[in-house]
């Protein structure tokens, strides 16, 4: 039972993908510390391409836990990078409207969908 968030690097690519599940909340600060921990880490190894992936369809996160990815949406565009989302659903997207977040970033149905875009843009 995965629950928080992970990354990984998309089938040989440059590509990242934050994936993220189950909950992210106050209540659960390893969950919020497990987030901010790979979003320094993805920083850290210079990503410039990343998806924030939201692979369980009842995925919570809280107001603490958006802020980590309102830091990552920053810092990546700072050094140049860029931030799809992708499989947003429910109560995340609703949180992902609300901030407008879903209007300074694509939101895509899929995650294939959010890779091809990379592609799209370089070419």
């Amino acid at each position: 039972n995965c629950m928080g968030s992970k990354y990984d690097l998309y089938k040989n690519t440059d590509i990242y993908v934050l994936e993220l599940s189950g909950k992210i909340t106050s209540v659960d600060q390893k969950e919020i510390d497990l987030l901010q921990g790979n979003i320094y880490k993805l920083l850290k190894e210079g990503a410039k391409k990343v998806i924030v992936y939201q692979s369980d369809r009842s995925f919570q996160i809280d107001s603490e836990g958006f802020g980590g990815l309102i830091k990552l949406c920053s810092e990546l565009e700072k050094k140049g990078g860029e931030i799809k989302f992708s499989d947003t659903l429910g109560s995340f997207r609703k949180i992902l409207t609300k901030s407008k977040l879903d209007q300074r970033y694509r939101l895509y149905c899929s995650l294939e969908d959010a890779v091809k875009s990379f592609s799209e843009n370089s070419e």
